[in-house]
């Protein structure tokens, strides 16, 4: 993708204003504010607010400005353009852009967010819309009626005190001669005190990767919104949300495919009993959770080229999830410790150099009985997929080993479709593992999967 920061972002806004540090005010600098879901906000500033050359890159904990008549503030800024020009065209980048209607109402701390993600209708699985249209039209009397049926709003407390709710009600579109009625669901979080956005930002995000782990699509953040107070649906009319922009998405294209309901491992409608304890367990075991569905969504949604490069990351994932979620060292690292230093002191001191190296992972379970762990936790809800692939385990850690050590004089080939199979199924055992440790009962998914085309693919080749 060629882009430039002198460029205007084709995913978002920009606008001319001016800009200035809330320490000095009077001295403001004219600038082009950009905004993007995927490369966040920045200002190229056709001058500098630094007084004289910095030394190194300038941070800005805030920056405050006026574009279009509405007041703007960017949160966590730093300088972009190299130090040697800070006085020429300085370009600040941000990682967060707030806009609201007066200087007061932007504070440095925010009650509510509100957050539009792609494909959250069809995860919910809703159908709240009624329509009856009778069979004769008669002019001046009513020809059809449309009905919006306000569904169940999920909502889930977290142990900090944060609350996360699925806002869902109608959108209406209208026109001279036409008129629609939509469903419009979004993500609301509402912490148990103020916070940055930073706070705000970081619980969205986490949300928006447990959306796409579950439905397995690339979720864009669509907007978003923050509030100093809380809102309640019919209560008295504060202060206007602020629009809000950051670097939600990753960078490159949208996904070009609408999200569908066929291919989520579950809906929410579904298992709503069990929707708020896996929310629940997703943030309160993410520091567990985070290397292997990061490998996970990175491997799904932005793989490499080469599959043998597939097969180390989705080995790597299952690693760190067995390692961090079943462990199963031979014996305690104490233990472990006081056997490898006997050895080292009972053999000559020439030797014990690389007969350290050569034992410094001797606790750690081999990659083919790790596999094998993953496939005893997984088994009840991969119907099939064993009884295909008895010997997965062995042939996926053989195929690892010869990819991952190169170099020997037998080079290591395996033919595209074995290392596609050992790819699919280990990526498949590992999100299973993670979907039942977050409360996902192994019947439902057993049955989704075998109504999946990509599933019955595996189990059938």
């Amino acid at each position: 993708m060629n882009w430039s920061l002198t460029d205007d972002p084709s995913d978002g806004e920009s606008a001319d204003g001016m800009f200035w540090l809330p320490a000095d005010a009077g001295t403001r600098v004219a600038g082009r504010l950009r905004m993007s879901r995927r490369y966040g906000p920045w200002i190229a500033l056709r001058g500098s607010l630094e007084g004289e050359v910095s030394e190194g890159y300038a941070p800005y904990p805030r920056i405050d400005g006026n574009v279009n008549g509405r007041a703007v503030v960017l949160l966590d800024a730093g300088q972009l353009s190299e130090p040697i020009f800070t006085l020429d065209n300085q370009l600040v980048g941000a990682n967060h852009a707030v806009i609201g209607w007066s200087d007061e109402q932007i504070g440095d701390a925010f009650k509510v967010s509100i957050v539009e993600m792609s494909g959250l209708n069809e995860w919910l699985g809703y159908h709240p819309i009624r329509y009856d249209v009778p069979n004769e039209v008669k002019p001046g009397l009513t020809t059809g009626r449309i009905e919006f049926v306000q569904p169940e709003q999920p909502s889930v407390s977290l142990s900090d005190g944060t609350e996360l709710r699925v806002r869902v009600g109608p959108g209406l579109k209208s026109s001279r001669y036409e008129a629609s009625l939509r469903l419009v669901s979004r993500l609301e979080v509402t912490l148990s005190k103020p916070g940055t956005a930073s706070t705000h930002f970081s619980h969205a995000r986490r949300f928006r990767d447990f959306m796409a782990f579950c439905t397995e699509y690339a979720v864009q953040v669509t907007d978003a919104q923050l509030m100093k107070q809380q809102y309640e649906p019919g209560g008295p009319v504060g202060e206007p949300p602020m629009d809000w922009w950051a670097r939600w998405n990753e960078p490159g294209p949208s996904p070009e495919d609408a999200p569908s309901w066929t291919h989520m491992n579950f809906l929410v409608r579904e298992h709503i009993n069990e929707w708020s304890q896996m929310v629940t367990t997703w943030f309160d075991k993410w520091a567990i959770l985070r290397d292997p569905v990061e490998l996970l969504l990175s491997l799904t949604f932005a793989p490499p080229t080469y599959w043998d490069t597939r097969l180390l990351l989705v080995c790597s994932a299952a690693e760190a999830y067995h390692r961090a979620s079943i462990g199963s060292e031979r014996w305690t690292k104490v233990e472990f410790r006081n056997r490898r230093r006997m050895v080292l002191e009972g053999i000559p001191e020439a030797e014990r150099q690389w007969v350290s190296e050569a034992t410094r992972y001797a606790n750690e379970p081999t990659l083919r009985s790790r596999l094998l762990d993953l496939q005893d936790r997984s088994n009840s809800a991969l119907p099939m997929l064993f009884d295909r692939h008895p010997d997965w385990a062995k042939v996926t850690s053989k195929m690892r080993n010869d990819y991952a050590h190169r170099g020997k004089s037998k080079k290591a080939t395996h033919p595209p479709d074995e290392i596609f199979r050992a790819v699919e199924v280990t990526a498949r055992v590992v999100r299973t593992c993670i979907l039942l440790d977050l409360g996902l009962p192994a019947n439902d998914l057993a049955m989704t999967y075998v109504g999946r085309p990509d599933y019955i693919r595996l189990v059938r080749d």
